[in-house]
């Protein structure tokens, strides 16, 4: 009983503190300087004069998400550190229960979406089930097996979840719970199918938000249910190190 009184009050106090550390304005300054961060590194490599190697392409990724996490830490240092004490301060076997729920999840949601491809396949044969954002990252693994691991299984998700949860979800979560989930799975989905877009293959993009959209919902879940990034962080982890390492022995 004390305990669960004890948990029950460390919760209430990290509510509060997410209310005051999250409702602020800068909120979409965060979003507006994400946004415009993406943008800044897409200009420079259309620039002419940039001949960039693979390696070279790889390294200003990381240099570029590197500065975004900095940014990130910084502003949303105070909401960070209440939610590692969060963690600290919560059961083991509770973690580990939410992130074993989000696993079942999206392995059910995989297998319809992995039922859905097959059938689009057998009807439209051109179309391709790699992304050519799972290609990136499949030629990056290949080529710099290290920067590879560093960029999707670590900096990768740790931005994406402060980001899309901790600063979209939150955000319209204000509005209600079908707004948060719809607008932070948009932008989730679309951050990763924005090649197919400016290729202008639009089928190709919506195919390929299907397993997005699969997963932008299970990590949505996990949040509104725990509202702890950090659980979303250790999740979103898990399932690209496991697609990495599938990736990986495919390829030998």
């Amino acid at each position: 009983m004390l305990n669960n009184n004890k948990n029950r009050k460390n919760q209430y106090n990290f509510i509060e503190i997410e209310k005051k550390v999250l409702n602020k304005c800068w909120i979409y300054i965060v979003l507006c300087y994400y946004l415009a961060f993406w943008a800044l590194g897409y200009i420079i490599r259309q620039v002419p004069s940039f001949k960039a190697t693979a390696l070279l392409d790889y390294i200003i990724n990381i240099v570029e998400v590197s500065i975004s996490l900095l940014f990130l830490f910084v502003v949303l240092r105070k909401y960070i550190v209440e939610s590692m004490n969060d963690i600290k301060n919560a059961h083991l076997k509770s973690i580990l229960g939410w992130i074993g729920k989000g696993l079942i999840i999206d392995f059910a949601l995989r297998i319809i979406i992995a039922i859905v491809m097959v059938i689009l396949k057998r009807n439209i044969p051109e179309l391709s089930i790699i992304t050519l954002n799972q290609a990136s990252i499949d030629k990056m693994l290949m080529e710099h097996r290290l920067l590879g691991i560093l960029l999707f299984s670590i900096l990768g998700p740790i931005e994406e979840e402060l980001i899309f949860r901790s600063v979209i979800f939150h955000s319209f979560r204000k509005i209600g719970k079908v707004p948060a989930f719809v607008v932070s799975i948009i932008f989730f989905a679309g951050s990763h199918i924005i090649s197919e877009l400016l290729a202008g293959a639009f089928l190709q993009a919506l195919i390929a938000s299907f397993s997005y959209f699969s997963m932008g919902f299970v990590l949505c879940y996990l949040y509104e249910k725990r509202r702890n990034v950090i659980v979303c962080i250790v999740f979103h982890i898990l399932i690209n190190a496991v697609g990495l390492c599938m990736v990986y022995f495919r390829n030998q």
